[in-house]
C-alpha cells in the first residue's frame, strides 16, 4: 500500500522516499562540478565551510566515501528534534558543530552527515541549490518526470502528488518528518522507472563521462556501495 491509511494502493507511478540511494545522485553532482572546474574532490572542507572543524583535514574525498571522520547525524541526541523543523545545510551543520558528536580524523568510516556537507558544498555556486542542481542535470536529462528533491513533510497524498507515506518497521507508516533534514543523503524521491533510467545512464556518457565513471567504478572500489547506501 502507499498508504495504509487512506486505503491507496502502490502504482507503477508511484513516487517514493529513496533514502540513501539519493547519495548517489548527490555524488554524481560533486563529480559533474569537478570536470567543470568549480572544485576537485582533494579540496578541504574549510574551501567550502571555512569554521568547520578540523575542515583543513577533511576533503571532498573522504566525504564522497564516507571516511571523513564525521559520525552519524541520525545518532545525534538533537536529531529527533531537527527532522521536525524545516532545515537548512547550514543550519544542521551550526547543530552538528555544537554538537558533541564532532569527533574522530580522517579516516574513520563513518556515515550519513557527509552527504549533508556535500549538498552545501554543491550550493556554494552562484544560482545552484541542491535540488535546483540535481534538476538540471541529472533528472531532466534523463527525462525523469516523476523524480526530484523533497524538502516538505512527508504527508502528500492530499496534495495529489502520489508519494507513498512510507513504511517503518513493523509494517507501520512512517511519522512525521521534515524532509529538508535529509538534504543531500536522503532527500529524493523516485519511481522504479525513473531508478531503471537513472541506472542505465551509469554505463552510457549521458550524464558522466567515461572518465568521471572510470573514477567513479575504479578509484572508489569498494566505497561505491557506501555511496549508494548508507
Amino acid at each position: 500500500m502507499a498508504s495504509e491509511s487512506l486505503k491507496v494502493a502502490d502504482k507503477p507511478d508511484t513516487k517514493y522516499h529513496i533514502a540513501s540511494l539519493s547519495k548517489s545522485f548527490t555524488a554524481a553532482a560533486i563529480l559533474l562540478l569537478e570536470e567543470r572546474g568549480r572544485l576537485h574532490i582533494s579540496d578541504p572542507l574549510s574551501t567550502f565551510i571555512p569554521d568547520y572543524p578540523n575542515g583543513n583535514k577533511i576533503t571532498i574525498h573522504h566525504l564522497l566515501t564516507h571516511t571523513s571522520g564525521i559520525p552519524n547525524i541520525n545518532n545525534m541526541p538533537e536529531y529527533a528534534n531537527l527532522s521536525l523543523l524545516p532545515q537548512t545545510p547550514s543550519s544542521l551543520i551550526d547543530a552538528f558543530k555544537i554538537s558533541r558528536w564532532i569527533l574522530n580524523r580522517a579516516g574513520v568510516i563513518l556515515i550519513a552527515f557527509n552527504y549533508n556537507l556535500l549538498a552545501l558544498s554543491s550550493r556554494k555556486f552562484p544560482g545552484r541549490k541542491y535540488g535546483d542542481f540535481i534538476y538540471k542535470n541529472i533528472l531532466k536529462p534523463l527525462g525523469m518526470k516523476n523524480s526530484g528533491h523533497d524538502g516538505q513533510p512527508n504527508y502528500h497524498w492530499k496534495y495529489g502528488r502520489r508519494l507513498s507515506a512510507g513504511w517503518q518497521l513493523w509494517y507501520r507508516e512512517s511519522g512525521y518528518l521534515d524532509l529538508t533534514v535529509k538534504t543531500g543523503n536522503g532527500s529524493l524521491y523516485s519511481t522504479v522507472e525513473d531508478l531503471y533510467k537513472w541506472d542505465r545512464a551509469l554505463y552510457t556518457d549521458k550524464i558522466l563521462s567515461k572518465s568521471l565513471r572510470d573514477k567513479m567504478f575504479t578509484t572508489y572500489t569498494g566505497h561505491i556501495g557506501l555511496w549508494m547506501v548508507y
